[in-house]
């Protein structure tokens, strides 16, 4: 999937994905993006439980209270946007789209686009 954000968007809260393994990319110029040292994304080096359930988890997109605490002492890595960076990860760490600003206008608009692969292990 791809996602074309709105400036000033959020982004995509605190989540898992439901696959072994994810892939993201960004293809918007490196020019668009107002802060070179963010606009990217958080990775958690954490997982949920085993025998967590996806929905639970990701049904707490709109507040994230809970994960929140869940990931509060978990390390993590803060991976700047970059055009064309390729990022990869087990589909069960704990991640989110990291704080943005990219230029206004629609050719700036910041765009992710995930690919997923095989089946996390439930």
């Amino acid at each position: 999937w791809a996602f074309k954000y709105n400036q000033g968007s959020k982004g995509i809260k605190l989540h898992v994905d439901d696959a072994l393994l994810n892939l993201n990319f960004w293809v918007v110029p490196d020019t668009a993006n107002k802060n070179s040292s963010s606009g990217g994304m958080i990775v958690y080096l954490k997982e949920p439980p085993t025998g967590f359930d996806l929905r639970t988890y990701n049904s707490q997109r709109e507040t994230n209270v809970d994960l929140d605490a869940f990931v509060a002492s978990a390390p993590s890595i803060v991976i700047p946007y970059r055009q064309n960076r390729v990022v990869m990860f087990k589909s069960s760490l704990l991640h989110a789209t990291d704080e943005h600003d990219f230029s206004t206008g629609y050719e700036n608009r910041r765009v992710s686009i995930t690919l997923l692969f095989g089946k996390r292990s439930r």
